[in-house]
């Protein structure tokens, strides 16, 4: 790649450039290490000035107010999340993460994709190394102007599902709260083709694997205890006498009085509370034998999905006749799925680098 990140040869500066020690020679002159939001703007749009292809004056015009909006969104996102991000300004392989963005953007305007890509430029600033996770974050950048709304949508859900667990899921109502916040939003995007699901492959944000999974035994899985019904009070009666502290533990069902369940979703979380309360080990073996006994088999949990959200009868219906189900995201499907869902939902995802290692 020429010096300056030149796209095109055909106009050569004449500007004879020269630097100290600490700083960066660019096509707009010298630039100190003491960088202001004004200067990195500069520095920005000036990069794209210098390395888009020459257009029509009037798709030249658009372009440039393209690459000018894109950059005043990311740098006011840069300091509002990574401030010291702007010392990135000097970097070539930063330089050119910024220019794919701006170079994107000015081609279809896409506001979608300008906020994928903001987004993940925002995180790329954080890592000024080279490591795995630069190379993900540098490689989404390219990948994002690939896909559509309804495979980011994909990309999204699957994220969610796959990939995330919540550590508050204790009862229905938090169930059914949770998946209004992280999957509805996505779910009316998506769709059956097979092109949508075969192109995110070409596109090297998953792999299509034998297997598959059912979306309740994914849930099972995630949150075990989430399906356990209610059972009678007095097959823990016992259990009860023996143990007092099993109410912080177990609590009366909001149905029955006569019914009980459990306050946590997870064997081990009751495990490391049972400790806390210096419960015996072999009273929450006994108890959780008792829960399982009433966990609920495959068709309930499925119309316990349903029933929580709307939006359940769509992903069944989705994910039983697609692809989808067959889809394992890879480290770049990850990272632009992390992009979007922050996008959409504004939540405050944990950083990247959890599952990117």
């Amino acid at each position: 790649m020429p010096r300056n990140l030149k796209m095109s040869e055909a106009k050569k500066s004449k500007q004879v450039q020269k630097s100290g020690d600490s700083s960066v020679n660019i096509q707009a002159g010298q630039i100190t290490v003491g960088l202001t939001y004004e200067d990195a703007k500069a520095i920005f749009l000036d990069l794209f000035k210098s390395n888009f292809y020459q257009l029509s004056d009037i798709a030249k015009d658009t372009a440039q107010k393209r690459a000018e909006e894109i950059t005043n969104k990311f740098l006011e996102e840069l300091i509002k999340k990574n401030s010291q991000g702007l010392k990135n300004a000097r970097e070539p392989d930063f330089q050119y993460a910024l220019f794919t963005v701006q170079k994107e953007y000015a081609r279809t305007g896409d506001k979608e994709l300008g906020d994928i890509l903001v987004d993940i430029l925002v995180d790329r600033t954080k890592q000024v190394n080279r490591n795995l996770e630069q190379i993900v974050l540098n490689e989404s950048l390219q990948t994002a102007p690939k896909l559509t709304s309804n495979q980011y949508a994909a990309l999204s859900v699957l994220f969610v599902l796959v990939h995330t667990k919540y550590l508050r899921m204790v009862n229905f109502s938090e169930f059914s709260k949770y998946l209004e916040r992280e999957l509805s939003p996505f779910v009316p995007e998506l769709v059956k083709e097979e092109a949508c699901y075969r192109h995110l492959v070409y596109a090297g944000c998953g792999t299509l694997e034998f297997g598959s999974a059912t979306i309740e035994a994914i849930f099972l899985e995630r949150y075990p205890l989430l399906f356990v019904k209610p059972f009678p009070k007095k097959e823990v009666a016992d259990l009860l006498s023996q143990e007092p502290n099993l109410s912080t533990i177990i609590s009366p069902s909001p149905k029955d009085d006569n019914l009980v369940e459990p306050l946590f979703t997870e064997g081990e979380i009751i495990r490391k509370k049972a400790l806390q309360l210096s419960i015996e080990a072999s009273t929450i073996d006994n108890l959780l034998g008792i829960m399982k006994r009433h966990t609920m088999d495959s068709k309930e949990a499925k119309e316990y999905c349903i029933k929580a959200h709307p939006c359940m009868t769509i992903l069944y219906d989705v994910w039983g006749d697609s692809l989808m189900k067959r889809m394992t995201l890879t480290s770049v499907g990850i990272a632009i799925a992390h992009a979007n869902i922050r996008r959409v939902t504004g939540a405050q995802y944990d950083d990247l680098s959890i599952w990117i290692k």
